[in-house]
């Protein structure tokens, strides 16, 4: 047996996560993963046929399905695509924290905008009520009236759209994900009832 630190095997699995968990980098709850593993391996030599065995265990990582395609499909990215460490060599097995719905975080985003602008038209409509009261409006006044609309105006303008840009940019992104763990978990369960049926029909021709 040949061993050296360079020497290592790499392995991918698909894995169903029940109830669907939280990965680093996904915006939505993964039903299924992918699991990619990398172990020490040896080299065996035997009459001149070489064969590979992996030994223990160095890394293990998951990627939800859309990050596993963008993976192998988006070569020479610099900042790479995320990946959630599952277990490591000298941590064992490693937590992972609860992650925030990227959609819901989009949503609160929207409520704030949208308060905030419905707290200006209040502010202008009771500046518009006081001033109504008056025997008669000043110059100041007017400029002032002027100027909240100007701003109610500036947070339509500029705040909304930019808001409705993210909200579409992420439910987009949610529903790319959304589609293909729904098509890593159909994959897996048909490639499982494939394989019980193949375990199958072998017992039946050796019974």
């Amino acid at each position: 047996m040949k061993r050296h630190d360079s020497y290592a095997a790499i392995s991918l699995s698909r894995v169903s996560t029940g109830g669907g968990i939280d990965l680093f980098g996904s915006s939505i709850k993964n039903n299924t993963a992918i699991a990619l593993r990398i172990n020490e391996a040896e080299e065996d030599e035997y009459y001149g046929a070489t064969k590979h065995w992996k030994k223990g265990r160095i890394i293990e990582v998951y990627l939800s399905p859309n990050q596993f395609s963008e993976l192998i499909t988006t070569m020479n990215i610099s900042e790479g695509v995320p990946c959630t460490i599952t277990w490591m060599r000298g941590k064992g097995e490693i937590e992972r924290p609860k992650r925030t719905n990227a959609r819901e975080v989009t949503e609160g985003v929207l409520r704030k905008t949208i308060k905030k602008t419905f707290s200006r038209l209040t502010e202008i409509q009771e500046s518009v009520e006081a001033l109504k009261k008056k025997s008669s409006v000043s110059k100041k006044d007017r400029e002032n009236l002027s100027k909240s609309l100007s701003l109610l105006r500036q947070d339509l303008e500029s705040d909304m759209p930019f808001v409705e840009t993210i909200f579409n940019e992420v439910m987009d992104k949610s529903v790319t994900e959304a589609k293909a763990d729904i098509d890593g978990m159909v994959t897996h369960v048909v490639t499982k009832l494939g394989l019980e049926s193949l375990e199958q029909k072998r017992n039946l021709l050796e019974d």
